[in-house]
């Protein structure tokens, strides 16, 4: 969902948009470059560009989840915390009571949509190249073909469901991140209806304490991301009565642009670490130690990292306008408007049309070796085509599927929510009630 005109916060939509990019860059980086993703070939060879610090965070993906998190917990807490600052309080919940109903069809209607299409597909044999290709990861993942229509719209029916109570699904592996990320949302709602009438100044150390609670819980992708967009929402509105010292270092511009320089390289740096092999270069061993030395019991390294490393960006750009106005203009904010799009829709391209541009559509026989990819000069060259339907489809999902599925929505709220009047005056105290009637 858009983040709207509030202020110069469009660069969150921008950044949502990157965050999608990077998905679909990671998913064809460990199809068929795999070892981009360690520091380097071997434990002997030197690195590469793209496996060098900094640079490697454009084919990791890793960090887009964590984006898509961040960017939740943000929407969910900008317009609340706006009206919370300005003491329309019942303005804030009633607000939160639409996007709460919202929220449930605007993303289980175009899951099911995009299951339904996958499970049409695979009846079809869209997927039987994926199957039988050496791209990494892709023949464990691509859907199997049931023996009739009616088995595979049952299995369709229980991927749904799946979706939603455990976090898998064969017709679309992407979809794994749905669930934590709506569970997240109603997080956020519980957390800014528990702090509507605290200090700003509190709210934002409840959010932190969260943040780091998410932290110690081993929740680097999801908790530790929904709360820190909700911290962010309120450090985007900060009451300048209230932190008039952060007022002043923010007329610096000098101080801001050199502490933004410096939470980005940092922040950067930390999300580069790899997925593995951490050991075999000394940037990333070293960095793989520090993280060992403050994470909790049995942490997932490489997403701490990137979770850690985006809360870190996150502050830098907050500190640095020109990188904001970067991310907020045309080409990004239409990436961002694309992104949920791109993010159902890559990998059902990738399995079906790219592999077929890249392996022919002839499916090998029972016992035959799998298709191999003799020359990547052939995939580079069929990639602008990938990117070109990718977005193209995204366009037009955007445009007509998602458009409908917010109709719906709106009928939806419609139907179930009271008519009440969200200019009504914010809630008070009783013995001030008759005062405000008065």
């Amino acid at each position: 969902m858009a983040i709207g005109d509030e202020g110069n916060v469009k660069w969150v939509d921008g950044l949502r948009g990157v965050a999608s990019a990077l998905v679909v860059i990671k998913h064809i980086s460990a199809g068929w470059f795999t070892y981009l993703l360690w520091p380097a070939a071997d434990e002997k060879a030197a690195p590469v560009l793209l496996q060098l610090p900094y640079f490697r965070v454009l084919i990791q993906g890793r960090i887009g989840v964590a984006i898509f998190c961040l960017v939740t917990g943000y929407v969910c807490a900008l317009k609340p915390v706006k009206n919370f600052n300005s003491g329309t309080q019942t303005v804030a919940f009633t607000s939160m009571s639409r996007s709460a109903i919202r929220r449930v069809p605007r993303l289980v209607l175009p899951v099911a949509i995009i299951i339904l299409i996958s499970c049409i597909a695979t009846q079809m044999g869209a997927f039987l190249i994926a199957n039988h290709c050496d791209g990494y990861g892709l023949p464990e993942t691509s859907p199997r073909q049931r023996d009739n229509i009616f088995l595979a719209l049952g299995a369709a029916f229980k991927d749904l469901l799946s979706v939603w109570t455990h976090g898998q699904s064969e017709y679309g592996a992407e979809l794994w991140t749905m669930m934590p990320i709506l569970k997240g949302a109603f997080w956020v709602y519980i957390f800014l209806i528990a702090t509507a009438y605290v200090q700003q100044k509190w709210r934002m150390a409840i959010a932190l304490a969260l943040t780091l609670f998410r932290w110690a819980c081993n929740d680097p992708f999801f908790g530790m991301q929904f709360f820190f967009g909700a911290f962010m929402a309120d450090l985007q509105n900060l009451d300048p009565g209230s932190f008039s010292k952060l007022q002043v270092m923010s007329s610096n511009s000098s101080m801001r642009g050199a502490l933004s320089i410096f939470f980005l390289l940092v922040g950067l740096f930390v999300a580069s670490l790899p997925d593995k092999h951490s050991e075999w270069q000394p940037w990333s061993d070293s960095l793989h130690k520090f993280l060992e030395s403050i994470l909790p019991t049995n942490p997932d390294f490489p997403r701490f990292a990137s979770g850690i490393g985006l809360d870190i960006i996150v502050v830098g750009l907050h500190l640095s306008p020109m990188a904001r106005g970067i991310l907020a203009n045309r080409f990004f904010l239409f990436l961002g408007r694309m992104s949920f799009a791109v993010y159902l829709l890559h990998n059902q391209i990738l399995r079906s049309v790219l592999c077929w541009m890249i392996y022919g559509i002839a499916v090998p026989a029972e016992g035959e070796p799998h298709l191999v990819l003799d020359s990547p000069v052939r995939l580079f060259m069929v990639l602008p085509l990938y990117f070109a339907l990718t977005y193209g489809s995204a366009y037009l999902w955007t445009t007509h599927v998602d458009a409908f599925c917010a109709r719906v929505s709106e009928r939806m709220v419609g139907v179930i929510k009271e008519n009440q009047n969200e200019k009504a005056p914010p809630l008070l105290p009783q013995s001030q009630q008759g005062q405000h009637r008065s």
